[in-house]
């Protein structure tokens, strides 16, 4: 099964000046017990980076990304294709 993920995320700025970003991926066209690890990429202001991995498993997967100093400036899921999926952005 070739996984199909739609990824999005939201980002603000609260009282501590700090950015706090949360992302939903939806994952579908594999069984719900499927579960897969993809590298997602923050690119923030002045070419500075930062990379996790998360772990994606069931329909719904939301997580937090740790507080950041700055406005991400874009997030790429599944950064160098690392997984075979197919990726939408909303």
């Amino acid at each position: 099964d070739i996984p199909e993920y739609n990824f999005s995320y939201i980002s603000e700025k609260r009282s501590d000046g700090k950015f706090y970003t949360t992302c939903k991926i939806i994952q579908n066209n594999v069984p719900d017990d499927f579960k897969m690890y993809v590298p997602i990429k923050i690119v923030l202001p002045g070419n500075k980076l930062a990379r996790l991995r998360i772990e994606v498993k069931g329909k719904e997967t939301i997580f937090n990304i740790p507080a950041l100093p700055e406005e991400p400036e874009e997030i790429i899921f599944n950064d160098l294709n690392s997984v075979l999926c197919e990726v939408d952005y909303d």
